[in-house]
């Protein structure tokens, strides 16, 4: 479930160049050698190799991810996404994810709440002439999403107390 860091979280995508963003809004560049653990970080703030790509790391706050949901389905509903089941984004020690749903569309995600109990975020996928999946997160309790240098979503990690984080690869 993460690097277990509540505010840091390392982005990597096919590359040595990470952008790490705390919940203050703080970014650090980093450049992550090829070893399968994070010996081979090196803080620096040397200018990002030719061809790699940087993927930054948002937190999105529980208190805003219903606004949040809604606006994400509205602008990504219909398209064709891959779901994994099983490891962290960006975690070289992670084992490998469980892909539940490959190539079906985006329908929408929602999140419920109810008083004194800890919610789902529900991940609606297929349309009418594919398979119906509802893939579901019980008690989430973090939200990652991440961008690539232009800024668009390119994958959302959300953390379970108890199980397996989700990715969504858009």
């Amino acid at each position: 479930m993460g690097l277990g860091k509540r505010g840091l979280r390392p982005a990597v995508l096919q590359s040595r160049a990470v952008q790490i963003t705390d919940i203050g809004g703080t970014s650090m560049s980093l450049n992550v050698n090829s070893s399968s653990d994070y010996e081979g970080v090196d803080e620096s703030d040397d200018e990002e190799e030719e061809g790699a790509s940087v993927m930054e790391a948002q937190e999105v706050p529980a208190h805003q991810w219903t606004e949040f949901f809604t606006e994400f389905s509205q602008r990504y509903s219909g398209q064709a996404v891959t779901v994994e089941v099983g490891s962290s984004y960006g975690d070289p020690n992670a084992e490998e994810a469980e892909t539940i749903a490959q190539g079906l569309t985006l329908t929408g995600v929602s999140v419920d709440f109810k008083d004194g109990e800890e919610g789902t975020i529900q991940i609606f996928l297929g349309d009418d002439t594919e398979d119906h999946i509802v893939h579901v997160v019980t008690e989430p309790t973090y939200v990652w999403r991440y961008q690539d240098s232009d800024g668009d979503d390119s994958v959302l990690e959300i953390e379970a107390a108890d199980g397996p984080a989700t990715l969504l690869h858009l």
